[in-house]
C-alpha cells in the first residue's frame, strides 16, 4: 500500500524524512513559511540519492496519509493545527526536538499520532545539498492514548516495514524514549552550541563535571515527578556522543547561523518542570541563559 507523505520543515531532519518517504509514496512539503527552498540530494555513505519531493501547491488535489512534523519546536503546534485541520485522516508523525508542544497536537488527533525521535543528522555540504552523518537511529510509537487504534498499528508498521536511511525502529514506550532524548538534548546542545564543537568533542575530561551536574539536576526533577531515575545518566550521554561523534548538534548549527534555537522547548522545559517542584535546577538554568545570551546578541547584530 503506497502511503503519500507531507513533511514540514525541509532543513536536515526533513530531507531525512523524505529520503525515507519517498520509498513509501508521493512526498509534498508544506511551505510554512516564506522562501522555503527544497534540498534536491542527499549523499549518503559516498552515494548520491535525488530527493524527489515538491512544494505543495495544489492541495485539493492531493491527500497525504502521513503528515511529518519536521520543523523547530517553536513552529510545531501552529504547523501541526493548520495541517490537522486540512487533512484530518492522515497520520501526524511528531519528529522535532524537546517537549511540550506535543500534549496539545495529540490532542487535535488523539486516534493518528506518532511520536518520534532521532540520532540521525545531516549537514548541507553546499547549497541544497545535503550529506547524512553516521550512525544514529530513529524510534517510532504510538503514545498509550494512540497505540489500542488499529489504524495507527497499522499505519505505523507500513512505515517500518521499508527500508530506510532513518534506521528506523519501533518503540513500545515512546514517551520514555521522548524523555531520555530530551535529557541528552540538554546536555549536547547546549554545550556544542556554546562551544561550537561536534557532539564527539564532549568525551574530552574538561566536559565531565558539566555533564554531571546536568544530569543530577535531571535525576532531581524526575524524582520529584514520580518517575524513575535512569541510571548511568553520563555514561548513557557519552554513548550517544560516541555513536555521534561527528555530528554537529541542531542548536550548534542554529548559532553558527544565527537562527533562533529550540533551547525553550529543552533546557527551558525541563526548568519549568523545576519551578512548579520548587527546585533549584541551577545547572539547567546556567546553560539555558549562556544559550539565550548568545542568541540575544546575535539578534541586536542582526
Amino acid at each position: 500500500m503506497a502511503l503519500n507523505s507531507l513533511i514540514a520543515g525541509p532543513g536536515a531532519l526533513g530531507s531525512l524524512a523524505c529520503l525515507h518517504a519517498q520509498t513509501l509514496g508521493e512526498v509534498t512539503v508544506f511551505p510554512h513559511r516564506a522562501g522555503i527552498s527544497l534540498p534536491k540530494t542527499m549523499v549518503r555513505r559516498n552515494e548520491i540519492t535525488k530527493l524527489n519531493w515538491s512544494l505543495e501547491s495544489t492541495p485539493a488535489a492531493f491527500r497525504p496519509d502521513l503528515i511529518w512534523i519536521c520543523t523547530k519546536a517553536f513552529n510545531a503546534q501552529q504547523v501541526a493545527t493548520t495541517l490537522v485541520k486540512k487533512y484530518p485522516h492522515a497520520a501526524i508523525i511528531l519528529l522535532h526536538n524537546g517537549l511540550g508542544p506535543q500534549e496539545a497536537i495529540r490532542q487535535l488527533t488523539p486516534n493518528l499520532c506518532i511520536l518520534g525521535t532521532t540520532t540521525c543528522g545531516a549537514y548541507a555540504h553546499e547549497v541544497q545539498h545535503y550529506t547524512q552523518t553516521l550512525g544514529g537511529q530513529t524510534l517510532l510509537g504510538c503514545p498509550e492514548s494512540t497505540s489500542q487504534h488499529a489504524h495507527s498499528r497499522s499505519i505505523l508498521d507500513e512505515i517500518l516495514c521499508s527500508s530506510s536511511a532513518f534506521n528506523l525502529h519501533k518503540s513500545d514506550d515512546i514517551e520514555i524514549e521522548l524523555w531520555h532524548k530530551l535529557v541528552v538534548n540538554a546536555v549536547i546542545n547546549p554545550m556544542t552550541a556554546y562551544y561550537q564543537m561536534v557532539n564527539g568533542e564532549l568525551l574530552k575530561p574538561e566536559y565531565r563535571q558539566d555533564i554531571s551536574s546536568l544530569c543530577d539536576d535531571i535525576n532531581c526533577i524526575r524524582l520529584g515527578l514520580n518517575l524513575p531515575i535512569i541510571e548511568h545518566y553520563i555514561e548513557k550521554i557519552l554513548d550517544v556522543a560516541t555513536l555521534t561523534h561527528s555530528n554537529r548538534s541542531s542548536m550548534a548549527e542554529d548559532i553558527r547561523f544565527h537562527r533562533k534555537t529550540e533551547i525553550d522547548f529543552i533546557n527551558g522545559y525541563l526548568i519549568k518542570k523545576a519551578n512548579s517542584l520548587g527546585l533549584s535546577s541551577c545547572h539547567l538554568k546556567k546553560w539555558y541563559y549562556a544559550i539565550a545570551s548568545i542568541t540575544a546578541a546575535q539578534t541586536q547584530h542582526t
